[in-house]
């Protein structure tokens, strides 16, 4: 039995005792750019002096293992109305041991600031210490978690690691701040250290300590937090989140809020900032599966009514989680997930965009570039002719434009339609819209409306005011410079639902109106220079507006289904809007020559220019030219090969008796700090020996003269510990295997020893392999220190308690802390047999393992078997194809694990039973398109009746053609 030992904090009524500050020099940053500036007031950021409505799509580069994806996902977050980026910094993954950092290859987090800010997208930065975000041990690395620390606090270890971790990120950060010509606009302060997320009183002395250690390294930008206003007093925005539609896939949607009207305490003069903003939701193992989180659970109609509700409760910023997916390859995530962190997000972890994406966009392009939006009051709420609708209200007080926000009261979820008017103040006094004598305005199902009054066009850009829209019942997608002096609205609804826009003119001259495309029909009130349409929401109609004393006008009003194919991309003169393809990657217009990237998924896409892309005289296309309307190439078609000519290894030789394990560590610390007391004499808890990731190998000798006949043991899998498993032998007899069922932390089983296996007064052997699913997320006591490892091994006979001495020996990951793999880091492998010989790299020599048939139900063996082959691909010049793993089982409740490894990069945990993800994608620029691949599985027998593997098979996920190319990572082999 060893005592654990009990962390020391040096405190007296939370004071601690001050710790030695870095000896560094002062940071060397670039020269500041004339005219660069980042401020904030109580409404909005300011950038460069002008306001700025901050929509940021979450994004975690580290769950991409290709540079190359990043700027894929970066531009489809552009082209999806997002004007920022909020990005996680994962320690865990550039710190395999105490004061060493790597930047490079798939963790070079300047590349993906200098990625966005090429794009013109603001950044804010998050780099933790602690970060959450599923992520293994929240991002803190595992020997941070083994130290003495209990969590986040004033500890020294924490304290002066935490500091030395960020001097290293912020010597990538703060050269790329903006007023260095960088795109970084924002830096946040750890994370969820407040008393709702840790359960205790955070330490203050700990913050306090990192925001020193950001000041001193040169961070200006206003520094953020999301800390349930903990801290407002040591950061300059102070930002919340919510996930109001709740946590499980597989449920019914909860309630969207109608405000956030008690949502903590703002810190006055500073902008409304919601952190993480729900964009989908996390699965666990055993799940719904992602495609119901994106198809139904955060849908389109979803996200447009969450962001309509922090519109009317006038936020500014908003940071959509996730709004990009990824994946949690090797042993990155926190234990209650899986190998996808897809997120239901709008740009998904395979790259293919869904329906979602398409349907918010239009909303998104709305809050990023409307300049009213971007300064707002509550105004009184305006009267509406159905109970069960709701309105909220919000005026610009420069403009007096005015939002009003229509949805289903206290349940959006609602199914049924509501037709309702509503009773709004304008300037010209109240009105009632739509008008009497009309059609009403339709809520429809779980649909969120926005009436837009009181707003001239052209207002926002400093230019001539064009039209005065004294309201619309569409939604306005943008506002943009047209052609010559005149402007552009593109306004969009529900299919089939009636529409009316009324625009107000000076004098009494009827201006002159012409329509192409749809049926409007327009009435002239000459006593109050009102211009009125009605339509139908069907298709493309284009309204053109020529006279009554303002700059011409075109109004395009197109339905729901047909605004997904219009793309508004930032320009220095204005956005440029064009519609037809699947994706504009980018616009540019410059001497009347337009220049146009982007995707077609399919035949028959086109491109059609409006408002000032319509000036161009030339168009190119991904580099060819072209004309408005001609068809674009569509997808070439892609053969994937079969997976065949598979070759099996021997079962991992860790088992038998008489293998060699004298370089294995051997087991003796007598101490550990972890909560959970061990009942063995040395510390068997992987971490307290170097071993933070994957599986773990235990080999204990023993000699006893009395025969043994029932071995306990008790594994822990961490706290949550979802999906974590272990296999026992003894003697090379296989006793059995036990895992956790749900989010335990520890695991007890009694097993039976068969006669005969024992050796009295010999050498006897007993192995076991633990497979935990990573470290547990959140620094709450009494969940934090649960350790992965086993705290009980009992041997006892009939006669009672046997309790000979075990020297045990262990092993995890090549060369644990001082990991083997430089290039794809600290957590791409575990302590498998093959992974120590290299078994999942490419150029490994397999000749002679056995050939093996696939699907494969004949290895009884239990313990694990490793599956190869190499497959060579040819995907065609200009196809971008997203190609996923997938295995397919012969029959339902086959029991089995493995782990995928393609070019030696761990992208799949498999768990036959449980699930749900059966297809694992796989990152361009990880799969060698045009050359030879290694796909490698290690299947883990767990029951000695289902060992083997299933059907194994490339999968198209999606194709487009496009100009997109991603260079080949870096994939060493054996």
């Amino acid at each position: 039995m060893i005592k654990r030992i009990v962390a020391i904090v040096v405190s007296v009524l939370c004071a601690v005792v001050a710790l030695p500050q870095l000896a560094r020099a002062e940071p060397a940053l670039p020269p500041v750019v004339d005219g660069r500036t980042v401020s904030y007031d109580g409404d909005s950021m300011i950038i460069d002096g002008k306001r700025e409505y901050i929509y940021a799509a979450e994004y975690h580069y580290f769950r991409d293992p290709s540079p190359g994806v990043w700027r894929d996902k970066l531009e489809k977050v552009r082209a999806g109305g997002y004007n920022a980026v909020s990005l996680y910094v994962a320690w865990n993954q550039v710190s395999a041991r105490a004061g060493e950092f790597d930047w490079s290859g798939v963790r070079d987090l300047g590349a993906v600031i200098d990625y966005a800010g090429e794009l013109g997208l603001f950044v804010i930065v998050r780099p933790g210490p602690f970060i959450g975000a599923e992520t293994s041990a929240g991002g803190l690395p595992g020997w941070i978690k083994a130290s003495e620390d209990p969590g986040r606090g004033a500890t020294r270890t924490m304290l002066d690691a935490g500091r030395e971790y960020l001097a290293s990120v912020d010597e990538i950060i703060a050269p790329r701040q903006w007023q260095f010509g960088g795109p970084v606009i924002g830096y946040q302060v750890d994370n969820e250290y407040c008393r709702d997320n840790l359960q205790r009183e955070p330490d203050r002395a700990y913050m306090a300590a990192m925001v020193d250690q950001v000041t001193e390294d040169g961070i200006t930008v206003p520094l953020t937090a999301n800390n349930c206003g903990t801290w407002d007093d040591l950061v300059d925005i102070s930002g919340k989140d919510t996930y109001p539609i709740g946590w499980d896939c597989k449920a019914p949607q909860g309630r969207v809020p109608d405000l956030f009207e008690d949502f903590w305490d703002f810190k006055p003069g500073t902008p409304r900032y919601m952190v993480e903003y729900q964009g989908g939701m996390f699965d666990y193992w055993g799940g719904g599966g992602y495609a119901n989180c994106t198809e139904r659970y955060v849908d389109g109609k979803a996200e447009i009514a969450l962001r309509n509700v922090a519109l009317a409760s006038g936020y500014t910023m908003q940071g959509i989680y996730m709004a990009v997916g990824g994946t949690n390859w090797g042993w990155s995530a926190s234990p209650p997930l899986y190998t996808s962190y897809d997120y239901g997000a709008g740009v998904p972890e395979d790259r293919v965009l869904p329906a979602k994406y398409y349907e918010s966009k239009a909303r998104a392009y709305f809050m990023s570039t409307f300049a009213p939006l971007r300064r707002t009051d509550p105004a009184p709420a305006p009267a509406v002719t159905d109970a069960d609708v709701r309105v909220e209200a919000r005026r610009n007080p420069e403009t007096g434009t005015q939002f009003n926000f229509v949805h289903h009261r206290g349940d959006w979820n609602a199914r049924a339609d509501r037709s309702v008017r509503v009773t709004v103040p304008t300037r010209t006094g109240e009105r009632t819209i739509p008008a009497e004598g009309t059609p009403e305005l339709r809520v429809g199902p779980r649909e969120s409306r926005t009436v837009l009054t009181d707003y001239i066009f052209g207002s926002g850009d400093g230019g001539n005011p064009g039209a005065e829209l004294a309201y619309t019942t569409s939604d306005l997608m943008v506002d943009a410079p047209g052609r010559g002096r005149g402007r552009l609205g593109v306004l969009y609804g529900t299919k089939g639902d009636a529409g009316q826009t009324v625009l107000r003119y000076r004098g009494t001259r009827q201006p002159k109106v012409s329509v192409d495309g749809g049926e409007v029909s327009t009435t002239w009130d000459r006593a109050t220079g009102e211009l009125r349409l009605d339509y139908r929401h069907d298709g493309v109609a284009t309204v053109t507006i020529d006279g009554g004393g303002y700059r011409d006008l075109t109004l395009v009003i197109a339905d729901s289904e047909r605004a997904q194919r219009f793309w508004v991309l930032p320009a220095d003169d204005g956005p440029l809007v064009i519609e037809g393809p699947d994706l504009v990657r980018s616009a540019t217009l410059s001497a009347g020559r337009l220049t146009l990237t982007g995707d077609t998924t399919g035949a028959g896409r086109t491109v059609t220019v409006h408002g000032r892309a319509a000036s161009a005289t030339a168009i190119t296309w991904n580099g060819d030219g072209i004309r408005a309307g001609a068809e674009l190439p569509a997808p070439a078609e892609l053969a994937l090969p079969e997976l065949t000519d598979w070759r099996r290894s021997p079962v991992d030789p860790q088992t038998a008796p008489g293998f060699d394990d004298s370089g294995w560590v051997r087991a003796d610390r007598t101490t550990t700090n972890y909560q959970v007391v061990p009942q063995t004499p040395v510390s068997l808890y992987a971490d307290d020996y170097g071993f933070h990731t994957g599986d773990i190998f235990y080999r204990g000798r023993f000699s006893t003269d009395r025969i043994p006949t029932r071995l306990d043991l008790t594994a822990h899998f961490s706290s949550d510990g979802s999906g974590g498993d272990y296999s026992v032998w003894l003697n090379g007899v296989f006793l059995g295997s036990h895992g956790t069922t749900g989010q335990q932390n520890a695991v007890e089983k009694s097993f039976a020893i068969p006669a005969g296996t024992v050796r009295p007064n010999r050498p006897n052997v007993l192995a076991i392999q633990l497979q935990g699913q990573g470290q547990y997320q959140l620094t709450i006591p009494g969940r934090w220190k649960v350790p992965i490892g086993i705290s009980k091994v009992a041997l006892s006979g009939r006669s009672g308690a046997l309790n000979p001495a075990i020297d045990w020996r262990l092993q995890g990951n090549a060369g644990g802390e001082d990991h083997a793999d430089r290039t794809r880091g600290p957590l791409n492998n575990g302590g498998l047999w093959g992974e120590q010989q290299g078994w999942g790299l490419p150029g490994f020599d397999d000749s002679a393992w056995r050939p093996a048939q696939v699907p494969n139900d004949d290895q009884r063996t239990p313990g694990v078997t490793w599956y190869r082959t190499t497959a060579t691909l040819d995907v065609p010049d200009g196809l971008d194809a997203s190609i996923g793993l997938t295995i397919t089982e012969p029959s339902a409740g086959v029991h089995r694990r493995a782990l995928i490894f393609v070019n030696g990069w761990q992208l799949g945990r498999y768990v036959a039973d449980t699930g749900p993800q059966r297809t694992f994608p796989i990152p361009r620029g990880i799969l060698d398109e045009n050359g030879e691949n290694t796909i490698a599985i290690a299947s883990w027998n767990t029951d000695a009746t289902t060992g083997g593997i299933g059907e194994v098979s490339f999968t198209e996920l999606g194709r487009a053609n496009s100009p997109l190319e991603v260079p080949l990572v870096d994939s060493p082999g054996r």
